[in-house]
């Protein structure tokens, strides 16, 4: 004996499946929609973070290239001073009729001039000793090297490298800056690389004369730089939760 099926009941069946099987297929295409922009959330602020870490980085070389270039000025305007003050010497003593002092006096500032430092450095140091510094200092000045910058650095900027490094900014300089480099390490008996820099860090009209020197202790540069990227990864974190 069949049984007696409701032809009504059998259709609102089919019909039910039918929209239990469509709402099963938007559910699972929201749900690959909100992964795909879940992922992508992500990548930008991956590349936030990038962007950030390289801003901070840009800074503190936009801070130094500053220092660099202020003390520059200020050496200029030393020696403008210098030279303005001779001149006035000079000239009193031509008032006072006292020729031979005027020559001697200006025979002796021409000859300071003539015998002014082939190179202009700047000296970083970073986690070496105060005896250590000193040993690059007199080597800097036995080679006739006039010392614009002196900085004994607390922190590790991010543009500070791993390693001792003599940087030079046009490719002509590269000789001098291998010599330099020789020099330094006979003076500390540590090695020093030769960086060929951005140009735009040297002032164009002594960029073949012009060096960045950095000295430096490797593992405590890159103990300190691990610190502090640990720190701002960290910081990118609570920024995050803060969203």
């Amino acid at each position: 004996m069949s049984k007696f099926v409701d032809p009504k009941t059998e259709q609102h069946v089919q019909q039910a499946k039918r929209v239990n099987y469509l709402s099963l297929l938007f559910l699972v295409g929201m749900l690959g929609t909100s992964f795909y922009f879940f992922l992508q959330l992500q990548q930008k602020k991956a590349e936030l973070v990038e962007k950030t870490q390289m801003l901070a980085d840009s800074t503190e070389n936009l801070r130094r290239i500053r220092f660099e270039l202020e003390t520059a000025q200020q050496g200029l305007e030393a020696r403008e001073e210098s030279t303005m003050t001779v001149l006035k010497n000079v000239t009193n003593l031509v008032e006072e009729e006292d020729y031979a002092e005027a020559k001697k006096v200006a025979t002796n500032f021409s000859a300071r001039k003539d015998r002014r430092p082939a190179m202009s450095v700047n000296l970083y140091t970073f986690g070496v000793s105060q005896k250590e510094k000193s040993a690059v200092s007199r080597y800097l000045s036995e080679a006739d090297a006039r010392v614009v910058v002196d900085s004994s650095l607390r922190q590790a900027p991010a543009w500070l490298p791993n390693e001792s490094t003599v940087y030079f900014y046009v490719p002509s300089a590269e000789s001098t800056a291998k010599k330099l480099a020789n020099g330094l390490q006979a003076s500390t008996g540590m090695s020093f690389l030769t960086v060929l820099g951005p140009s735009s860090d040297a002032p164009a009209y002594h960029a073949g004369h012009y060096f960045n020197v950095h000295y430096v202790n490797s593992a405590m540069v890159i103990q300190q730089k691990e610190v502090q990227s640990k720190s701002f990864i960290q910081q990118q974190k609570q920024f995050k939760k803060a969203d």
